[in-house]
């Protein structure tokens, strides 16, 4: 064996450094594939969380003030509720997309008629809507964003 290094040229030894480099690379970009999937996890995972803090905020909102919302911070929501498409499955999305418009609705009309007057037929479906929606979608957002 060690004659048959000694008789090695130089295009064997070349050949034996390129060998050694390309398992380096290839050891490399498994390694650089590998971090670009935990950083790409990690911002979804971000995304999430923001859709999940938004509506935390919209829900508390809307249990607090009942049938009076203020549109401001309904209005807040918005931009949440189109980013849930992208982060998180159809049905939920739809669903807290469902919830953004029952609460718009409601924190309209709140807006066109101050105080608390007897709810019309559609705002009061709203009103309910809104209420029973709230915890259910709660429960499915903790599943899809587990706490980290």
């Amino acid at each position: 064996m060690v004659a048959m290094v000694a008789d090695w040229g130089v295009s064997e030894t070349v050949a034996l450094g390129s060998l050694a480099v390309a398992v380096w690379a290839g050891w490399s970009a498994h390694r650089s594939a590998q971090e670009a999937k935990r950083a790409n996890a990690q911002a979804m995972y971000h995304e999430r969380r923001a859709v999940f803090d938004a509506f935390l905020d919209l829900s508390m909102h809307m249990q607090c003030k009942g049938q009076a919302p203020d549109l401001d911070v309904v209005r807040l929501f918005y931009r949440h509720q189109h980013t849930a498409v992208f982060c998180l499955d159809e049905a939920l999305a739809k669903e807290l997309k469902d919830y953004y418009d029952a609460a718009f609705k409601l924190a309209d009309f709140s807006r066109v008629s101050p105080g608390l007057p007897r709810l019309p037929k559609d705002e009061s479906e709203c009103h309910d809507h809104v209420k029973a929606m709230s915890e259910p979608l709660l429960e499915k957002l903790k599943k899809a964003v587990p706490v980290k």
